[in-house]
């Protein structure tokens, strides 16, 4: 019989394998996954999705589909007994620091076993990417992960995403996928995916980074779904 931790690996290397041809060697040539770019966007995604085919839709997760910010500032505040102090926070994309400073282990938030377990999708995040896979979009959830959280993760997407096809990888340099649109709320990354792909980027504005516009230029920016 199969347990279920076995069966979360097995579902992992299936993603795996069908993600192997996705994959771009790191000294290879050709990031862009073969479309040129789109000029008949006018605030919506069907506009700029309608010329591909079968396009690939690489998503992040942590503060693209599910809010995982509200929790990790109220574990702040359970193990230092403050608020965070978030003007600190401006600016800045890891916060690591400034906990450490205050004697809290970020990481340790990041290490539960159930951190996904009791967590909601952002509000129209679900029905953006039914829809766009209703059209022949192919979706793959592209996320960081601790070894910890990581089964936690997969079974969030697939209790509100069991509806349609998807695949799972655990990764943090996304722009090494073939995609034709990225979703990610990192400017960092959304930045070195722009720089080596020429496909759509957009750009889910939660935090109060400054920077965004100077990184990530050119670059589709949003903080809701609906806005899409």
């Amino acid at each position: 019989m199969t347990t279920d931790l076995e069966q979360f690996h097995e579902d992992l290397a299936r993603h795996r394998r069908g993600l192997s041809e996705r994959i771009v060697t790191l000294d290879g040539v050709d990031y862009a996954p073969g479309f040129g770019p789109y000029v008949h966007f006018q605030n919506r995604v069907d506009n700029m999705v309608s010329n591909m085919i079968n396009p690939v839709v690489v998503c992040d997760v942590d503060l693209t589909v599910v809010d995982t910010l509200v929790p990790y500032l109220q574990w702040f505040k359970d193990h230092s007994g403050q608020n965070f102090p978030i003007h600190r926070g401006v600016g800045e994309y890891d916060w690591n620091p400034i906990f450490a400073e205050y004697g809290v282990d970020a990481h340790a938030f990041w290490k539960q076993t159930d951190l996904y377990d009791g967590l909601q999708p952002v509000p129209h995040c679900v029905e953006f990417l039914t829809n766009l896979v209703s059209k022949g979009a192919t979706l793959i959830f592209a996320s960081h992960c601790y070894q910890e959280h990581e089964k936690s993760k997969y079974e969030f997407l697939r209790r509100f995403f069991d509806h349609v096809p998807f695949e799972f990888a655990s990764l943090k340099a996304k722009w090494l996928l073939r995609y034709d649109v990225l979703i990610d709320d990192n400017p960092a990354v959304i930045g070195l995916a722009a720089a080596r792909n020429s496909g759509v980027h957009l750009m889910r504005t939660t935090t109060p980074n400054i920077g965004y516009d100077e990184r990530a230029a050119g670059i589709t920016r949003f903080s809701c779904w609906s806005d899409l």
